[in-house]
């Protein structure tokens, strides 16, 4: 599944901000920045990050054009996200029919993972503290299932779900243009483009 390389870089930044893996919370500088990054929570906490940049992880076409080299143009399926976005049902059944399967009449489809932001550091740390306690495994240990689900009530407790803030315009037209080649290229591999990425005049 693909999606515009702009919106799975804003995506991604919150992401980042949300599970410690960044920590310049203003996207645009966090984009242009080449620094190494440290875990900021957890039990790797003050760790290097080994991930790729930004940039790096949306070179879509060089990606794509290697599962077409090595598996055949006719054994990848490729989705576009906005497409399933406006019709998650039509998306998925062309999923079923490309694996060969009959459909199973799903209409019902949830929004999983939606944008998210942690509540301040300081109520994640006290958490991480909390899981590393003595007292806490014991409890784990006893009562598996208990644990389980007050973990889950407490992840959801130091979440806020909300919109992503819009990427400011200026930086937002420059990402474009850096991009254009990329689209181009995504084009000639797929044959249309992504929604919001047509080439700058």
């Amino acid at each position: 599944m693909l999606r515009n390389p702009i919106d799975v870089i804003h995506s991604l930044h919150s992401m980042r901000l949300c599970n410690g893996a960044e920590h310049i919370t203003r996207f645009e500088l966090a984009v242009d920045s080449q620094e190494q990054r440290y875990w900021q929570l957890g039990p790797f906490r003050g760790e290097p990050v080994p991930s790729l940049s930004y940039r790096e992880i949306t070179r879509f076409s060089e990606q794509i054009q290697r599962y077409f080299d090595a598996f055949g143009r006719e054994r990848v399926h490729v989705i576009l996200f906005d497409d399933f976005a406006k019709a998650p049902g039509i998306a998925y059944e062309k999923v079923l029919s490309f694996l060969g399967l009959r459909s199973d009449g799903r209409r019902s489809f949830e929004i999983v993972n939606g944008n998210r932001r942690m509540r301040p550091k300081a109520v994640q740390r006290q958490l991480q503290r909390l899981k590393r306690s003595k007292a806490l495994g014991r409890f784990e240990r006893a009562f598996p299932t208990l644990w389980q689900e007050a973990r889950a009530i407490a992840g959801r407790l130091n979440f806020v779900y909300e919109r992503r803030p819009a990427i400011e315009a200026g930086f937002r037209q420059r990402l474009e243009m850096e991009y254009a080649p990329e689209v181009l290229n995504l084009k000639r591999l797929l044959g249309r483009t992504l929604d919001r990425q047509s080439p700058p005049a």
